[in-house]
């Protein structure tokens, strides 16, 4: 703990030991108020687990507020212990990723030339019908980002098949996504490429304290900068909790096979695009790696039945996030606290995604990471 790194394992003996002191002192439930002062004692003892984020102690516990219920490593423990003595071994309630608006949890600035509501308008029925010019088509989709953001954001009942129709050049036109997101938050359009060189190594140590992620993902050493950049963002969902959604008024847990499938699938060279963006059945964008996972021939962004090509997969990682906050659509159930952890950790954006409150996964990653500065 002195070091900023908590091995999954050492976390769980911890909590439980924290857990019991309480329970011995003040019974299985014990006040708000002392179950802070135990989370601030924690990181005030053990200053590299300190957060940045909040107080730096929430991921331990955090008091409930209005809606949202107490959360953190000691309120879970002792709530599972409840459970365990009144033999109601269940699973938490868990709302799917997609709830809410994205859009809404962060404060849009345009910085471009204002046009009209009329003046948008015919621009946008101008983009419907022309393809090019392209430096054209660019200039109006800059200029209409601002009204095509307010009609996503006022219109969350919206398909993204009918949000394509109406702005096509979005999915059509290489660097519009990237472009809109851009005009939309320029302090975080280039976070990615600036800060995960730089997180790689951390990620690594901090993953090969958690669990065994090799056996899921089976891929090779690797032996370049690129190959490590891969490496790292694939761990990510083999080493977070998997999502948990509600079927039939039962929770179902995804598997680590799942949160990955999510993320990134990967399919041999030469297999037919079309007909494979026909038959997935995901509405939230992924990666389609073709070839090698750490040496691919080719990457693709899938949404809604399209296949957007990109350079390399880091760059097929930056779409595929725009895309969330572009078109406003919740993350995939399955993998939402590993992109919860690129929304916040690396992009610096929101509070939240259906939840005002961070994961603790994720604060301990981020906090980890941060200490690694120190």
């Amino acid at each position: 703990m002195e070091t900023g790194l908590l091995p999954h394992r050492s976390r769980l003996q911890a909590v439980r030991i924290f857990a019991s002191h309480l329970m011995e002192m003040f019974g299985d439930r014990p006040s708000s108020d002392v179950k802070l002062c135990l989370a601030k004692a924690i990181v005030d003892q053990f200053p590299l687990l300190r957060d940045e984020d909040g107080e730096g102690y929430e991921a331990w516990f955090t008091s409930s507020r209005g809606k949202h219920c107490a959360t953190g490593y000691i309120e879970e423990r002792l709530r599972n212990v409840r459970k365990r003595c009144k033999n109601r071994a269940v699973l938490a309630k868990a709302k799917e990723a997609s709830s809410s608006s994205l859009l809404s949890t962060v404060t849009l600035n345009y910085t471009t030339t204002e046009v009209t509501h009329e003046e948008a308008g015919s621009m946008t029925t101008w983009l419907k019908h022309n393809k090019e010019p392209l430096a054209q088509v660019k200039e109006f989709m800059e200029k209409t980002a601002a009204s095509r953001a307010v009609y996503v954001r006022s219109h969350p009942e919206e398909t993204v098949a009918t949000i394509v129709d109406e702005y096509p050049h979005l999915l059509a036109t290489p660097g519009m996504i990237e472009q809109d997101f851009r005009l939309m938050l320029p302090e975080a359009a280039d976070a990615l490429f600036l800060k995960w060189g730089q997180m790689s190594d951390g990620i690594f140590e901090y993953a090969n304290k958690q669990n065994n992620w090799q056996q899921y993902l089976r891929v090779k050493e690797p032996s370049t900068d690129d190959e490590k950049k891969i490496l790292s963002a694939l761990v990510l969902p083999c080493i977070f909790p998997c999502g948990v959604r509600r079927v039939k008024g039962k929770n179902s847990r995804a598997s680590i096979d799942d949160a990955l499938m999510s993320f990134v699938d990967l399919q041999p060279i030469g297999t037919n695009i079309p007909a494979y963006v026909e038959n997935k059945t995901q509405k939230q964008p992924f990666i389609l790696v073709m070839g090698e996972m750490l040496d691919p021939e080719q990457v693709f962004v899938i949404i809604e039945r399209k296949a957007i090509p990109v350079k390399s997969f880091l760059k097929g990682l930056d779409v595929c996030f725009k895309l969330f906050y572009v078109l406003d659509l919740g993350y995939p159930w399955q993998s939402a606290t590993t992109w919860e952890f690129f929304q916040k950790a690396v992009y610096g954006l929101g509070e939240g995604k259906g939840s005002t409150l961070t994961s603790g996964c994720v604060r301990s990653l981020r906090a980890f990471l941060n200490a690694k500065k120190v």
